[in-house]
């Protein structure tokens, strides 16, 4: 699947093929579930986010009511596949972390996270839940003929993109200012909806494109493993774990603690870099 504006073709055309795509190939990723290791999640759910990324490059062309009706179809989908993500990566990153420790607290501890997943898959794997995903995935497809029935000019796309980074640029340096959790996911959301636009755009310019795609990529990933060892810090900080097994663990929340400052300077270092243009210059 080419995630690609073809350069040749109607632009409006060109957003419903790949949002076509896209639906497809996440309901043949979510309704098997074949996939070890949740692969089949993670693309379902990056797919999910390529679509919604789509929805915001669009939206002024598409109508506020509808883009929000269709964004909320789609946040529900990934909602609900939410679950599996967050437990496979408190425990890849528990994993990662513990290195040698393997005492009976640790090995505990990542018995447990090992429980939610299996709770997780799961959850997911409820034939009710999972149909109703997909029908509100198949009912979002029968209305893509609508997304873009106005006519998309180059020009349209090059304003559009500019408001897409100018929201990124506002949310990273409010993320910067505050340093918090919130802040700091806000924008990541943004940023990743910014690098799939590249993305999507990629023909138009292509070196050009990559480039800054790159590096928006670089910068989402390094912000997302910070976050990742935030969520894996507030399972360990659970209350209902005792003196002694805090005790054992406290090792490796020291570890958290000093990554999680050394990836979240990357990132922002990397973000203040490529988020030094004003909009009407970076578009």
């Amino acid at each position: 699947m080419m995630f690609r504006l073809r350069k040749q073709k109607p632009a409006c055309t060109e957003i419903g093929r790949v949002a076509r795509e896209l639906i497809d190939d996440t309901i043949a990723h979510i309704a098997p579930f074949s996939a070890p290791e949740g692969e089949s999640v993670h693309k379902a759910r990056k797919n999910i986010k390529k679509l919604r990324a789509i929805l915001r490059l669009i939206r002024r062309q598409m109508g506020s009511e509808a883009s929000k009706r269709e964004d909320q179809c789609l946040r529900g989908v990934g909602r609900y596949l939410s679950s599996i993500r967050d437990a496979q990566v408190r425990l890849k990153t528990f994993q990662k972390l513990q290195g040698e420790t393997q005492n009976k607290a640790a090995k505990s501890f990542q018995g447990r996270l090992m429980q939610d997943r299996e709770r997780s898959f799961r959850k997911l794997h409820n034939r009710r839940g999972l149909e109703r995903r997909i029908a509100d995935l198949k009912s979002v497809r029968r209305r893509i003929q609508n997304w873009t029935s106005k006519e998309l000019k180059k020009s349209d796309l090059k304003k559009n993109l500019r408001r897409i980074y100018k929201r990124s640029q506002r949310d990273f340096h409010i993320a910067r200012k505050e340093g918090d959790t919130l802040s700091l996911h806000e924008s990541r959301k943004r940023a990743k909806d910014l690098w799939y636009v590249l993305c999507l755009l990629k023909s138009e310019h292509p070196k050009k494109m990559k480039a800054l795609a790159d590096d928006m990529k670089d910068f989402t990933e390094q912000l997302g493993q910070a976050l990742d060892l935030t969520l894996l810090k507030r399972t360990l900080d659970d209350p209902r774990l005792t003196h002694e097994a805090r005790s054992d663990l406290q090792k490796i929340k020291t570890l958290i603690q000093i990554e999680r400052a050394e990836q979240q300077k990357n990132a922002l270092k990397l973000g203040k870099k490529f988020f030094s243009k004003p909009p009407r210059s970076f578009a």
